[in-house]
C-alpha cells in the first residue's frame, strides 16, 4: 500500500503562529509525501518559511470567491488526500467537505471563528 499523500493548508507562508511548524512536519513527513495549499496568492513573501523546502505549493487567491473555488477543484482532483488544516476556518473546512475530502485534521488553536449559531454549525 502507497502512503497518502499529505496536503498542508495554511492562509500565509510567511512567519507566524502554526506555519512555523510546517517545515518541520514536512521534513518528518518527506517532501516527497507532501504539498501545500496557500490560501493567499502572495508568492513572493518575505521570510517565506517554506521557502527552503522542495515540495509543491498551490495557491488560492487574495479573493476568497476564487480562493474557494480554486481549493474546491484541487481537493475534489486530489480527495484521497490527507488534509491537515492550520486555523483555516470553517469556510475552508466547508469548501473541503463539499469537495469530499476524505481525510481532514481540522487543526485549531485557540481560535474561535464562529460568531453565530450558524457558524457554529
Amino acid at each position: 500500500m502507497s502512503k497518502q499523500k499529505i496536503t498542508y493548508i495554511i492562509w500565509r507562508s510567511n512567519p507566524g503562529g502554526i506555519e512555523i511548524l510546517v517545515p518541520s512536519l514536512i521534513e518528518h513527513f518527506g517532501s516527497s509525501r507532501c504539498t501545500v495549499f496557500i490560501l493567499r496568492n502572495i508568492k513572493n513573501v518575505s521570510n517565506d518559511v517554506l521557502e527552503s523546502l522542495d515540495i509543491k505549493k498551490y495557491y488560492g487567491s487574495n479573493n476568497n470567491l476564487i480562493m474557494s473555488v480554486k481549493l474546491f477543484y484541487y481537493v475534489l482532483k486530489n480527495r484521497d488526500n490527507i488534509y491537515h488544516l492550520f486555523n483555516a476556518g470553517p469556510l475552508v473546512l466547508f469548501i473541503l467537505k463539499l469537495a469530499y475530502a476524505k481525510n481532514i485534521i481540522y487543526h485549531i488553536r485557540g481560535t474561535i471563528y464562529w460568531k453565530t449559531k450558524f457558524d457554529e454549525f
